[in-house]
Parts: C-alpha cells; sequence; structure tokens
C-alpha cells in the first residue's frame, strides 16, 4: 500500500487541507481508516475507488484543525489491521506501508 500527504496549506487554494491519498496495491485490503491527533483527535474511514479493474486508489480529505501524526490503518475484509504506519510530516511525507505476512 503506497500512501502521500499533502501539506495543510497552499498558497491561493482555499479548501480543506490535509488530504492523504495512496494506492491499495494488496487485493486483501478492503479499507483503510486514519486516525488524527492534536486537541480534536479524530477517525476517519478513506474513500477507495477503483479506476481500472483491479487498480484502487483510497484517499482521505481531512478538517483543516486536524494534527499530526497521522495514523493510516489497512483493514482486511474482516475489519483486522493488517497493516499500521504513523506519519508524522503532513507536509511531504510519502511512501509504503508492508502488509504483515503474519496474518
Amino acid at each position: 500500500m503506497n500512501y502521500m500527504t499533502m501539506p495543510n496549506k497552499y498558497p491561493d487554494v482555499p479548501g480543506p487541507y490535509p488530504l492523504v491519498v495512496g494506492e491499495l496495491t494488496d487485493a486483501s485490503v478492503t479499507g483503510v481508516i486514519l486516525k488524527t491527533s492534536g486537541a480534536k483527535p479524530g477517525k476517519y474511514a478513506a474513500d477507495v475507488v477503483e479506476y481500472e479493474p483491479g487498480k484502487r486508489l483510497w484517499f482521505v480529505l481531512l478538517p483543516g484543525f486536524a494534527s499530526v501524526p497521522y495514523t493510516v490503518q489497512a483493514l482486511d475484509a474482516d475489519g483486522n489491521i493488517a497493516a499500521e504506519k504513523t506519519l508524522n510530516d503532513p507536509i511531504n511525507d510519502t511512501g509504503d506501508i508492508k502488509i504483515s505476512a503474519n496474518r
């Protein structure tokens, strides 16, 4: 599973940022949850979109008050956490979240 965060604010672009987005590269992952920290912690279910047969993206549009760290959880069909990673840089954090081999 790949992920990317986008900054809280862009000059001259109003809107509810940050946006956290990624590609689901493991067919066993059926959902993604993102948890935020700070004064108003929250838990947000990602939208999953199939853009070609067998290719899926996920994204979460967070409220402007959302604070890092963010915890991304990949869920399997039973709702179990298949992978988890904490993101600390809301401006340009990118990478992979590896699915556990011991599931």
